[in-house]
Parts: C-alpha cells; structure tokens; sequence
C-alpha cells in the first residue's frame, strides 16, 4: 500500500506577508520577541521589502534587505545590533522570498540565522520545513515541523502530521511511527482518514502488521464505496499473512454474506480455505465465484483440480478441456483422461489425446493411452503402447513392461509374452506378479489358444 501523497504549504506564511502591511507581521514579532525587539530602520525595510513581496517583486525585496544589511553599523565595541541588521525578522524575510523564488538553498541558510536568534521562530520553523522538503531532505522537514509544533502556543496537529509523514518518506519508520503516536496521543479527536492511511503505511513497512491491525479494522469499517472494499481486501490480507486463520475464515465468510453477488469476496473465501486445507468448502466458494465472473484460465484449472480431486470428474471434464484449448499442457491432458476414466470414457479420452497430443512421448500420457485400449479390448494396440512406455527411462518402465506381457497374452503373442514378463522381473515391485505370470504361462496360454479355437 502506498502513502497517500503529503501537500505541504506555504499559503500560511504568504497570509502574513500580505496582511503585514496592516501590522499582523509586526504582532507576530511581538509575540516572540519584545514589542520594541524590531528597531525603526529594521521595521522601515522590512515594510518596504514586503510591500515588494506583495507585488511578487522578490528580486526588489531581497535587494531593500540585503542593502539594509550591508549599511556599516556605527559600532560601541559591545557588537550590539542597534538598527536590527541581523534582526531574526530580516532573516526570515530574506529566506522567504528566496524560498517563493525556489532557491531553497538560500532560504534555507536564512531560516536557520533566524532559529539562530530566535529559536521559537514558528514560521521560521514551518519554512524551514518547506524548503527542506523541497531538496527533497525529508528527515530535516520531519524534524522542522516537529519544532514547529513545539513552538506552537496553538498545537496544530497538523504540524506533527506533517512531520510523521515526512520521516516515512524519509524511510525513517520507527520516527513517523513515534510521531503517529504522539498525533493520535494528543489529537484523538482530530484525526483525519488520511493520517490514518500513512499510518498504517508506517506500520507495515516497518514490519509491524499487528500494530496496524486496529486501525486497518477501523479503516474498513468507516470508510465507504470503493475505499471500504480496498481496506477489506487489505485487512484479509493482513490475516492471511499473519497466519491468523480462523480470523481470515471469519472474516471472508462475513465479506460474502455482506455482498453475495461480489466476486472478489468468494474468491478469496476460496484461498482461505484451501491455505487451511479444507477443499469441499474452498471448490464450493470457487464455484459460485465461477457464476458471477468469468474464469481466468489458472482459476478455471484450479476449479476443475479441486473437482477432479473430490471425485466430480464431470464438472473437472469440461473445464480442464476450456483450459488447454487455451493453452496446453500434458498435466492437464492428463488430468482430462483421468477424468474421463472416471466417468468410464475410454473413447473419449483416447481421442483427446489425438486431438490434443497425437504425437506425444510422454511416458504418463502413453501410459493411460494403453490403459484405456487394453480396457476396450484393444490387446494388439495396447502392447505396443505399454512396450513404447517400457523402451523410455521413466517411474512407469517397470510396470509397462509387466502389462506389455499381459496385452501380448490376450493377444496371443507368446513370444513377445514371454520377453516382456521376464523384463518385468527385473524391477522389484513388479517381480512376484512377472514370475508368477511366467510359471502359469503355458497354461495361461493353452487356454488363450483354446478360447480363440
């Protein structure tokens, strides 16, 4: 999940400069400082220098500063200040206009000659925390506005939103984490769905999901339209990963009899259960999910798995079919054959194979191919298939070439009978069936030539 994405502002600050001509930048030095700290000739530029900034003349303005900077003080050796050159005010004046010019780096060295002075600089603070932002130097903006709240006689939350939200972008998790806290700690009342979001964010990026579950529960249940379905979704998410099943079972099963008719819900519900391992109810889930949504093809294949698997090979048949007419597979060639098989299709799944593999060597598909002629009586056909399977290194050479002698038999092929129940020996699972096959085959035989007589 991603953060929501943070506006920081200067239109606070512009408030000011374009009402100072009115006194309200005067008050506001006075409520830091003492209401005689700016001296005349410093309060005299500072005027003429914002009147320029109302007019978005920031070029003029910076030069009436820098000029008043520059004039020589008449010095008494004490190195007072008597006509407010290095004012915090010047300062800060200064690194504004530079900062509504974009050169951050200037307004960033003027707003800290200002905390130099006047460390409870508000403003100073939240420009501080603007022009590091914009250098894209979000630790020091998380920390400026930290300050800037503390300075604050009104704490404003967003200040310490503002700061929390800049040490996750700054990848400093366990700081936006700590300044969350103090957020919700101090603000309960106050705290906006956005917060929430970031918060939250904090949380799972610093590896804290059950911490996040809390709010993640009061995010799904408050929000609404699309919103509340994306924060459910993340909530089951959260329980699965967390291996809290029962909570997960609940919790989709809650979804769907909220919202029957929302595909997204039963399909989870689905994954739910198959992560517990319970099957029945996971295919029951998948199916009704099939009715209000088409299927992609890896959905339809677990559909017809799950089928095939709990012995409904007349629902897996047909599914497995759509599925490898869109892309094929000898693992579903082969669980389509098994299906038919089940459902006692020989034919049909014979000529699937044809239809889908004609010219396949893989040794499990050739295997049913000779299951399934030697069922329909096929013996001649079927032992070549077996003896195909047994000529290729594979788990099924043993028991091909055991089956192989026994099709040869029904085939009257004594010969080929005979070699092939004496290769079948050769592999321990299959060698008391091979020999015993063997010490009855002249009599196995006589009656195969009688019944043919």
């Amino acid at each position: 999940m991603k953060p929501m994405t943070i506006r920081f502002q200067i239109a606070l600050i512009t408030t000011m400069l374009v009402m100072a001509g009115n006194g309200f930048y005067l008050r506001r030095a006075a409520a830091a400082t003492d209401p005689n700290a700016i001296p005349t000739r410093a309060r005299a530029a500072l005027s003429a220098a914002i009147a320029q900034m109302n007019e978005k003349a920031y070029d003029r303005a910076i030069d009436i500063l820098k000029a008043f900077q520059a004039k020589a003080e008449s010095s008494d050796g004490t190195g007072a200040d008597p006509n407010g050159r290095h004012h915090p005010e010047v300062y800060f004046t200064l690194g504004t206009c530079y900062l509504f010019k974009g050169n951050y780096q200037q307004a960033v060295r003027n707003f800290e000659e200002t905390l130099k002075k006047d460390s409870g600089h508000l403003s100073a603070w939240l420009n501080l925390a603007k022009a590091s932002y914009d250098l894209g130097d979000f630790s020091r903006a998380a920390q400026s506005y930290t300050k800037a709240y503390d300075a604050a006689v009104n704490k404003k939350p967003e200040y310490l939103y503002y700061s929390a939200a800049a040490f996750l972008m700054a990848q400093q998790h366990d700081r936006s984490i700590e300044a969350f806290q103090r957020l919700f700690s101090e603000h309960a009342d106050k705290i906006q769905a956005e917060w929430r979001e970031n918060f939250i964010h904090a949380l799972l990026t610093a590896n804290r999901p059950k911490e996040a579950l809390p709010l993640i529960r009061r995010m799904a249940e408050q929000c609404t339209d699309e919103k509340k379905i994306q924060w459910q979704e993340i909530l089951l998410k959260q329980y699965m990963q967390l291996d809290m099943r029962s909570e997960a079972r609940s919790y989709a099963r809650l979804l769907t009899q909220e919202a029957p008719t929302r595909a997204k819900w039963w399909k989870a519900l689905a994954h739910v259960e198959l992560q517990d391992g319970k099957h029945e109810p996971a295919l029951v889930a998948l199916m009704i999910y099939s009715y209000l949504t088409p299927l992609t093809d890896q959905e339809t294949k677990l559909l017809a798995d799950l089928s095939l698997q709990l012995g409904i090979p007349v629902k897996a048949a047909p599914l497995y079919e759509a599925s490898l007419r869109n892309h094929y597979s000898d693992r579903l060639l082969q669980n389509l054959m098994v299906a038919l098989q089940q459902m006692g299709q020989f034919e049909a799944a014979l000529n699937a194979l044809q239809q889908f593999a004609p010219q396949t060597e893989e040794p499990n598909l050739l295997m049913l191919k000779a299951d399934f002629l030697y069922s329909l009586s096929d013996f001649k056909a079927a032992a070549q298939a077996y003896r195909q399977v047994a000529g290729m290194e594979s788990k099924q050479k043993g028991r091909a070439w055991l089956m192989t002698g026994y099709a040869a038999l029904q085939d009257g092929d004594v010969p080929t009978c005979r070699l092939a129940f004496e290769k079948a020996a050769a592999f321990d699972q299959h060698r008391t069936a091979a020999r015993l096959a063997m010490q009855r085959l002249p009599k196995m035989a006589s009656e195969k030539e009688n019944t043919n007589l």
